[in-house]
């Protein structure tokens, strides 16, 4: 988990990916960052297993926490 959080994190920022996701199992919840600047990310909220979240590239899909996390 922490290579997801540091290298992976800050490569995907850099190149400006506007939404990067981590399904964290052991917390289960989904860790969702956005507004990448200066090679990190601004914004990360956390999307707990009786939540969705809507990607930002498609608003329309809605993503169950629950169906990553059984």
């Amino acid at each position: 988990m922490s290579r997801d959080r540091g290298v992976k994190q800050r490569l995907y920022a850099a190149c400006n990916v506007p939404e990067y996701w981590i399904v964290n199992v052991g917390e289960r919840r989904i860790e969702v960052y956005t507004e990448p600047a200066d090679g990190a990310y601004a914004n990360v909220r956390h999307v707990d297993r009786d939540q969705s979240i809507w990607p930002l590239r498609f608003l329309d899909l809605e993503v169950r926490v629950s169906d990553f996390l059984k």
